[in-house]
């Protein structure tokens, strides 16, 4: 188990409570409307506060995640995979069912970490989709430039994944609070965690409700 977890109990002071305020946290997909106040909008516009070159629109079956972003650091390519779930509640609380979808797909998305090609052809593959049925292109920021730009980085520089679990259906407060229900939902968050760290080092941070 990684050091940030006590006996495979996520700890939850690490997640950040976000304040949804504007947002339905009922409403998961900004869809090709781009539904403003659907939950992906609000985490498309958390993701470009870092100042990314590529932002990705990955929503729908097939997804590897709801969001892509990309940034270039000095020494290395950080490559985020968000994966938005909206609240089965109008409350934010402690449902397993809840932590279920959202880790799952976590586990799922680790996959892509191990071929930068396979991962660039499938964002290809999914915008060219996308424009074919004359919707909304699925690029938030940058375009196919940018992919190429990511595989010429790739070969110079070291390529680093994280995970952003962004759910704002969770509770911090009621996570917080030393209930059986918090304790196996951060025990599914810390077999997560670990599971990401140990076959790819990926890092994953939680956004939740306050």
């Amino acid at each position: 188990a990684s050091k940030n977890q006590k006996g495979g109990i996520y700890d939850i002071s690490r997640a950040t409570a976000k304040n949804w305020a504007g947002i339905n946290i009922r409403i998961e997909s900004q869809g090709p409307d781009k539904i403003s106040d659907s939950i992906q909008r609000a985490i498309i516009t958390e993701a470009q506060t870092e100042d990314p070159f590529l932002v990705f629109d990955d929503d729908g079956s097939g997804e590897i995640a709801d969001v892509v972003a990309m940034y270039n650091h000095e020494s290395e390519v950080l490559v985020r995979f968000y994966h938005c779930k909206y609240s089965s509640q109008d409350t934010p609380g402690v449902r397993i069912t809840d932590a279920y979808e959202i880790c799952g797909q976590a586990q799922k998305s680790v996959k892509w970490a191990g071929s930068k090609e396979a991962l660039i052809d499938n964002l290809r593959k999914r915008e060219k989709n996308r424009l074919k049925v004359g919707r909304n292109s699925r690029f938030e920021l940058g375009g196919m430039q940018e992919l190429n730009t990511f595989l010429a980085l790739a070969k110079q520089k070291r390529i680093r994944f994280e995970v952003v679990l962004a759910h704002p259906g969770m509770s911090y407060a009621a996570l917080s609070a030393n209930s059986d229900q918090a304790r196996n939902m951060l025990r599914l968050l810390a077999s997560t965690e670990s599971y990401l760290a140990e076959t790819f080092e990926m890092k994953m941070s939680l956004f939740i409700n306050q």
